[in-house]
């Protein structure tokens, strides 16, 4: 049942158990009961899903530049770390367009400092600042409603290649996991963009 702790499956390295995970109610429909939330990738959007393992630890050590220490936490970290899909408005190679993106992870937390949402958020900041992006972090946390699903989000910003990228980050936590969407935009058009996608995050308990 939703809450109990099963081993995971095999071949599943991460620590988040089945259960937590959520599931696709359709090719594009996914749904978590742990977290209370349903949403639907439109049609037109590239969607990939389960990122592997070996993905995220290219990824996090490209971020980590040359901080070894940070190296290994985040290849540590990959374990705690399941991640549903990865949606963008275009298909990665697409050229001449900025490319809207929702990262949704979900993490099963095994720090005891992070208690809450905002303690969460606290740490994504910390290992983001001592990255090679160097993230700049505008403002405090904000509790936003998406659909009528509430979240704590906060903003950041940060520069490739004279690019500047916009980043928000909205997290739920419920016990000891949490799921994050981290929205990824370039312009004001984008972000209208990642509404096709944020806006049809709903409860499915509600009606």
């Amino acid at each position: 049942s939703q809450g109990t702790e099963n081993a995971p499956s095999s071949g599943n390295t991460t620590l988040v158990v089945p259960d937590f995970q959520g599931n696709w109610r359709s090719e594009r429909e996914y749904e978590n009961q742990h977290f209370d939330l349903q949403l639907t990738i439109p049609e037109e959007w590239h969607l990939e899903k389960e990122m592997s393992d070996e993905i995220w630890e290219m990824a996090g050590d490209t971020v980590a530049g040359e901080n070894e220490n940070l190296k290994g936490a985040m290849r540590a970290a990959v374990k705690s770390i399941h991640t549903p899909f990865v949606a963008q408005r275009y298909p990665p190679e697409t050229l001449g367009k900025s490319n809207a993106s929702v990262i949704c992870t979900i993490e099963r937390i095994r720090h005891p400092g992070i208690q809450t949402a905002a303690d969460y958020l606290q740490a994504v900041e910390e290992t983001w600042k001592s990255s090679s992006l160097n993230l700049s972090f505008e403002g405090g946390p904000k509790v936003v409603s998406l659909g009528n699903v509430e979240f704590l989000m906060r903003t950041a910003t940060f520069e490739i290649d004279n690019s500047i990228f916009n980043q928000k980050y909205y997290v739920k936590k419920e016990g000891n996991y949490v799921i994050a969407f981290a929205v990824t935009t370039m312009s004001d058009e984008d972000e209208e963009i990642v509404q096709e996608l944020m806006s049809t995050i709903a409860s499915p308990a509600s009606p």
